[in-house]
């Protein structure tokens, strides 16, 4: 009996991913969160687009609360996967959901990769419990130490 590539393919990943461990992550929801101090909500916006623009990134939907960017999947394994005879190429959908005021900004990261874009057939699998959340996590701490930085510069210039 054979099996279709797909069914294949499908075993392939669960044996792989069943090896592959993540670290939880350090925040009170176990899910990438952070709140960034020293800054205003539009101020880190502004960087968070000007940094996943230039890695080509695309920007699906901006509002005072939240920012959606978007970016064609490049791995053919998802693609396979995930990916339907009707749309194979998948996206990869990062969603920043900001609260806070003033100069303290707290951000909720959930990451997706999303079949069937745009169509009634569209088809979200949350990442954020694995290793891509994980990896978005790393990134908050990153723009936190930015933003930290950007601080103490001003306060040493002062």
């Amino acid at each position: 009996m054979k099996f279709p590539a797909r069914v294949l393919a499908l075993g392939l990943a669960i044996a792989l991913a069943s090896c592959a461990t993540v670290p939880p992550i350090e925040t009170p929801s176990g899910r990438p969160e952070y709140s960034i101090s020293g800054a205003t909500n539009d101020e880190v916006q502004s960087y968070l687009l000007e940094r996943f623009m230039s890695d080509g990134w695309m920007l699906k939907q901006q509002s005072p609360s939240q920012l959606v960017l978007s970016k064609e999947n490049a791995s053919t394994l998802q693609n396979v996967l995930v990916g339907s005879q009707y749309d194979p190429t998948t996206t990869h959908e990062v969603r920043f959901i900001f609260s806070g005021q003033g100069t303290e900004v707290r951000i909720f990261r959930p990451v997706a990769i999303v079949a069937n874009e745009g169509s009634a057939f569209e088809q979200r699998n949350d990442l954020t419990g694995g290793k891509a959340g994980h990896e978005l996590w790393q990134s908050l701490v990153r723009v936190e130490e930015h933003f930290e930085q950007r601080t103490i510069t001003a306060s040493a210039g002062s």
